[in-house]
C-alpha cells in the first residue's frame, strides 16, 4: 500500500508542477508581449489579466482588450475576454469572445455586437504547431459600419480544419436568420421591374452555406506569418443560399492566374430567377434601365432549360475580370502572385 501511495505522491507533485510551470510560462510571455508591443510604439493593455484553474485547466481572463498599432491605422477594442485549455492538451484552445467589439482598419471602423461569441483553436501536437481544427460561432451577430449600414446573423457558424492532402485545408459555413442592412429591404420594396412578379423577399435570408477545400503555398502554423501562405487552388463544392422563392447553388473552381487575380469557373444555379433583377438593381449591380433586359435575357434562359424556374449560369473570371453570363460585374479579385519554382 506504501508504494502505491508513493506512487500517487509523485504523479500529483509532478502533476503540480507541470501546471506550475505552464503558469509561470504563459504569465511570461504575455508579459514580454506587452512589452514588446509597447517597445515598438503600439498599445496593448489586459486589465485584469490573471491565470487560475488549478490543476486542471490554464484559465486566463482579462477585463477588457484595447490595441493599438503603432501607425494608429490598426485599433481594437473590446469588453470581457476569457481563455481555456486542458492542461493535459495546451495545443487545444477555447475563447469566449467579448459581445462588444470595435474594430478600426485605417478610416474604416467595424461595430460588432453579439451574444455567445465562441471559438476554438487546435494544433496538432508538433513543434511547428500546424493548424488542426479552427471554429468560430454565434448566437446572435450584428456588424454595423461607421456609416450605419448594418449586417445581421442568427445562429451560426465557420469553420477551417486540415485536410488529408498537403496545405490544404477544409473550410466551412452556416450562416442563418441573415438580416440585410435596412437600406437594402426598402430599395428591394421600391424597385419595380416590368412583367417581373412583385412578391417580396423575406426580411430575413434563411440560409447560407459554404463548403470548400483550399490549398495553399505553405501550412498554416507558427511559420505562417514568415512564410505567408497564399491560395493555389479554391475548390467550391457547395455554395448555396435560401431566401424566400430565391435560392442560390454554386459551384466550381478559382485559381490565381499569371497576375495573381483569380481565375476560373463558377456555375450558378439560380432557382426562382425572378426574384433576380429586383435584387441586382436594389443592390446597384445593374442599373434600373438594364433590369428590363436582364429579366428578358433570364426568361429566354429559363425557357431554354426545360425548366422555367431555373436558370444556370457561369460566373467566369478571365484576365482580371468577372462576367456572370452576359453581365460584366468588373474586376475580379486579386489573390496574389504564387512564388516561382527555384532553379
Amino acid at each position: 500500500m506504501r508504494w502505491l501511495i508513493g506512487i500517487v505522491a509523485v504523479f500529483l507533485t509532478l502533476w503540480c508542477g507541470w501546471w506550475f510551470a505552464g503558469r509561470y510560462v504563459i504569465l511570461s510571455q504575455t508579459d514580454q508581449l506587452i512589452a514588446d508591443q509597447r517597445a515598438s510604439g503600439a498599445i496593448l493593455d489586459l486589465p485584469g489579466f490573471g491565470l487560475s484553474g488549478f490543476p486542471s485547466r490554464f484559465d486566463l481572463s482579462t477585463e477588457s482588450i484595447a490595441y493599438s498599432d503603432a501607425s494608429g491605422q490598426i485599433r481594437y477594442q473590446g469588453g470581457a475576454a476569457y481563455v481555456y485549455s486542458m492542461s493535459w492538451k495546451p495545443w487545444h484552445l477555447v475563447f469566449w469572445l467579448p459581445d462588444n467589439q470595435l474594430i478600426t482598419l485605417g478610416d474604416q471602423v467595424l461595430q460588432l455586437d453579439g451574444k455567445k461569441l465562441h471559438a476554438s483553436l487546435r494544433a496538432a501536437p508538433a513543434l511547428d504547431l500546424p493548424l488542426a481544427l479552427a471554429a468560430f460561432s454565434v448566437e446572435t451577430l450584428t456588424l454595423t459600419d461607421a456609416s450605419g449600414r448594418s449586417l445581421g446573423f442568427g445562429p451560426s457558424s465557420l469553420r477551417i480544419e486540415a485536410a488529408d492532402a498537403p496545405n490544404s485545408y477544409q473550410f466551412g459555413a452556416t450562416l442563418t436568420g441573415i438580416r440585410p442592412d435596412p437600406a437594402i429591404l426598402v430599395a428591394l420594396a421600391a424597385t419595380e421591374v416590368p412583367q417581373m412578379p412583385e412578391t417580396p423577399l423575406p426580411d430575413q435570408i434563411e440560409r447560407f452555406h459554404l463548403n470548400t477545400l483550399i490549398t495553399l503555398t505553405a501550412p498554416l502554423d507558427r511559420y505562417a506569418g514568415v512564410q505567408k501562405p497564399r491560395i493555389v487552388s479554391l475548390e467550391i463544392a457547395d455554395m448555396s443560399l435560401s431566401w424566400g422563392d430565391l435560392q442560390f447553388v454554386t459551384s466550381g473552381s478559382i485559381a490565381p492566374d499569371s497576375e495573381g487575380f483569380a481565375a476560373g469557373t463558377v456555375t450558378l444555379t439560380v432557382q426562382g430567377w425572378e426574384q433576380l433583377p429586383r435584387l441586382l438593381v436594389a443592390t446597384q449591380v445593374i442599373p434600373p434601365n438594364m433590369a428590363g433586359v436582364f429579366a428578358s435575357m433570364l426568361r429566354g434562359m429559363a425557357s431554354e432549360s426545360g425548366d422555367p424556374t431555373r436558370v444556370t449560369m457561369d460566373l467566369v473570371l478571365k484576365d482580371g475580370l468577372m462576367n456572370f453570363g452576359p453581365l460584366p460585374l468588373g474586376p475580379a479579385p486579386k489573390l496574389g502572385l504564387l512564388p516561382q519554382p527555384q532553379g
